[in-house]
């Protein structure tokens, strides 16, 4: 169950038209927290893979054991929530801006080559946003930085919103 407290995160989310994000933060609470397994648990699986491929055997669906999810519950659904909207959100704007740098290095590299009427007519990358005909926005170098330094401003501020909640109790 979600904790209630998440309410206004999920509605901010929505209106900032990032209902994605709601869906993931809802879906991964509600799916709860798998323990990762142990190195020589994995290194186990390995050999045990290894041996069956040698003696030629095929592993049986049978033959791998599900975790069983921990359930997520209280302040450390708010903890959960801040830490996967902070890092969802860096890691979409990490590879929007690798995306703009390769383009502009296939760009340079094409006005290099003898792609002379690219040279002088071509800026950096632009990263348009649109809902069919309609420009959203656009962004460029400047404002994917910038917007990476919010994402670190967000996380604060949503760290501070937790703290109201918990009295500064949190992760």
């Amino acid at each position: 169950m979600l904790d209630p407290r998440l309410f206004d995160l999920l509605k901010t989310l929505a209106a900032a038209d990032l209902d994605w994000l709601a869906d993931e933060v809802v879906r991964g609470i509600l799916a709860g927290e798998v323990q990762l397994e142990t190195e020589d648990s994995v290194a186990a699986a390995r050999s045990g893979v290894f041996r069956a491929r040698q003696d030629g055997a095929g592993l049986k669906a049978s033959d791998g054991q599900a975790q069983e999810a921990l359930p997520i519950e209280g302040e450390a659904q708010l903890d959960w929530a801040i830490r996967h909207v902070s890092i969802r959100l860096r890691d979409a704007l990490a590879m929007m801006r690798a995306s703009a740098d390769r383009l502009d290095r296939l760009v340079d590299a094409a006005g290099s080559d003898g792609g002379a009427r690219l040279q002088g007519k071509v800026g950096r990358t632009q990263l348009v946003l649109s809902s069919g005909e309609n420009v959203l926005d656009e962004a460029g170098p400047k404002e994917l930085s910038a917007a990476q330094q919010a994402v670190a401003e967000l996380k604060r501020a949503l760290e501070q919103w937790r703290d109201t909640w918990t009295g500064g109790g949190g992760a």
